[in-house]
């Protein structure tokens, strides 16, 4: 049995749900159980329609999409082209992937064994993230735009990955974000 309660809860609100049946025959003829809970704390951000939408299915995986630019402050401790393993020179900037790389095997941030799944965090929602009333599920699909800050390999000076779009131009827009 399941439920899914139409529309968001509303932040810290404390809910009851009381689920009875009986069990015909047998020594305990019904049952009756109720749970409590109380939702997270979350803040709703309310965005405006996007100025402009764009997506990286058609850049080829390794690369960039036209028009951006990319530079980084990265120690790189493996020069390698390897966009199955998370510390090669390939993720040591910003670069497109598929979002199917973090849902199979490939080598994770540190110590490059496919076996201990530490690069599937790259996909987990946190359902704190409301967006428009709804919680954010997905955070990636088709191809995106992945740069690694952090987790690499023997790095002490920390890692800067910086990626934009310099064709972007909106008269009477002040302040876009990305």
């Amino acid at each position: 049995m399941t439920y899914d309660p139409p529309g968001l809860l509303a932040s810290l609100s404390t809910h009851t749900y009381k689920v009875a049946y009986g069990n015909a025959g047998g020594a305990t003829p019904n049952i009756t159980n109720q749970v409590s809970f109380t939702v997270g704390p979350y803040v709703n951000y309310t965005l405006p329609a996007p100025l402009f939408s764009e997506n990286f299915d058609i850049t080829a995986e390794g690369s960039l999409p036209t028009g951006w630019t990319q530079t980084n402050y990265t120690d790189v401790t493996d020069a390698t082209l390897d966009l199955g393993d998370l510390n090669s020179a390939s993720y040591a900037t910003w670069v497109v992937v598929d979002r199917n790389r973090f849902t199979n095997d490939f080598n994770g941030y540190l110590t490059h064994d496919p076996l201990l799944f530490d690069y599937l965090r790259v996909l987990s929602t946190n359902h704190f993230n409301v967006v428009n009333g709804q919680v954010v599920t997905n955070l990636a699909q088709g191809h995106f735009v992945f740069g690694d800050s952090g987790y690499r390999d023997g790095t002490e000076s920390g890692d800067v990955p910086v990626f934009a779009r310099l064709q972007s131009h909106w008269p009477g827009k002040c302040l876009p974000f990305l």
